[in-house]
């Protein structure tokens, strides 16, 4: 999995002398885009924070600096330095990760674009975000790269988007909140949230399909404590097949609910938060998406049943795949700005009884235009809020355990909503 990225030492610069804070990888892919135009809006050109924008293609790089200057009215930006690197082409990366605290990075799929990436900020000590949902992937990279981000004191941070943020954050919320000496033994969250995919999200979701499950190791990287030994907890999640209500399912309310596919994701990806953070008892996980009624719900688990099957089989999957989005297209803005949404009601119960609410809400495109922001903010903080993290240490961490409360409140500040109520 080396793909022989060397780190010279006569020009390797130390993290905090670097030139920028922060580079936007794939920038000039669909979330990329709003990667470049959230630092814009945000933060300016070269004012308080320093960043770039790298992609394969010069003329391309230099297309979105266009469209954006035009859209912000601001000349600035097309002063945006630009840096070139081919993840096919390992020689390029050093120029991608040497002279910066941090990268995130939207080229995806990224079992096919990312790994080499994540090798050279292991390599260099460049901390890392990423917005993959591709959690197997994840685990391999930190069985390949673990012991030397841990020497160099890269923070590799995936899943850092609409998955899995809010409900990473939302579980690291509850065990905080409930009293001191009890643990967090079951959690339930229901999804409300309005989007639409991107040709980047469906061409990851058909490589998955594609190429089936890849080989799992001996140990779930995702068991394992910050000493490398295995955690001895138990995690349960069985996702939900047929719509039903949260009553029946074992709650007091009585809301139409159904499966989530996102749900897969978070549910490992707060496992490994879980175990890292040696709080939580053994864990119940149950994530759920709010449906309007039973009958919607069942014609969603329906179609996505059925377009599975068609795009997998072999006489319709060509005709069926040319009417999804091509990579690089995606939802409006109008419709990302105006009509989607994301909002996570979160319940947790503790071993004595305590009941924890959370719930944290999107008011933008949480898929898209918010993932942006979040991979984005997840850099910064990695890059600008070193002392207020909850771990100094390099290595793979999961959102909440590699940036903890530092992460929340830089969402907070820049459009996210976040509460938390308690019951004994």
């Amino acid at each position: 999995i080396d793909s022989g990225i060397a780190v010279d030492d006569a020009t390797a610069v130390d993290r905090k002398d670097r030139k920028y804070d922060v580079v936007i990888m794939g920038a000039t892919g669909f979330t990329g885009k709003l990667c470049v135009r959230h630092l814009a809006k945000t933060y300016g050109v070269n004012q308080q924070v320093k960043w770039a924008i790298a992609g394969r293609s010069q003329s391309k790089l230099d297309q979105v600096k266009k469209m954006l200057s035009e859209e912000l009215k601001n000349d600035q930006v097309l002063t945006i330095d630009t840096i070139i690197v081919d993840t096919t082409k390992p020689s390029t990366l050093p120029g991608l990760v040497k002279d910066t605290r941090a990268v995130a990075s939207t080229a995806g799929p990224f079992e096919k674009y990312g790994s080499p990436v994540v090798e050279a900020c292991a390599k260099y000590g460049t901390h890392y975000s990423d917005i993959t949902g591709e959690a197997g992937w994840n685990k391999h990279m930190m069985k390949a790269w673990q012991e030397t981000a841990l020497k160099t004191g890269a923070k590799i941070v995936s899943l850092c988007g609409s998955d899995c943020i809010p409900w990473d954050l939302s579980v690291m919320v509850m065990e905080d909140t409930l009293p001191e000496g009890e643990a967090l033994k079951k959690v339930a969250f229901v999804d409300d949230i309005m989007g639409a995919a991107s040709g980047g999200t469906v061409a990851t979701l058909l490589m998955g399909l594609e190429e089936g499950n890849r080989d799992e190791p001996d140990i779930d990287e995702y068991m394992l404590l910050p000493d490398g030994r295995e955690s001895k907890l138990k995690y349960s999640f069985v996702p939900p097949i047929v719509p039903t209500t949260m009553k029946e399912a074992g709650h007091h309310f009585n809301d139409p609910i159904g499966f989530f596919l996102l749900s897969l994701v978070n549910a490992a990806v707060i496992k490994r938060s879980v175990v890292l953070r040696e709080k939580s008892a053994d864990l119940v996980y149950e994530e759920y998406k709010r449906n309007p009624d039973f009958k919607s719900g069942l014609t969603e688990l329906v179609g996505l049943a059925i377009g599975g099957i068609l795009v997998m089989n072999p006489l319709t999957g060509y005709f069926a795949k040319q009417l999804l989005p091509n990579p690089g297209e995606g939802p409006s803005m109008d419709d990302m700005e105006n009509k989607f949404y994301g909002a996570i009601t979160g319940y947790g119960e503790g071993t004595r009884g305590t009941r924890v609410e959370t719930v944290i809400y999107f008011p933008r495109c949480q898929g898209y235009l918010d993932t942006a922001r979040m991979v984005t903010e997840s850099a910064l903080c990695m890059a600008l809020d070193q002392d207020k993290l909850p771990t100094q240490k390099g290595g793979f961490w999961t959102p909440s355990t590699g940036m903890g409360d530092a992460l929340l409140q830089r969402l907070r500040s820049t459009g996210t909503y976040f509460a938390v109520k308690k019951s004994e």
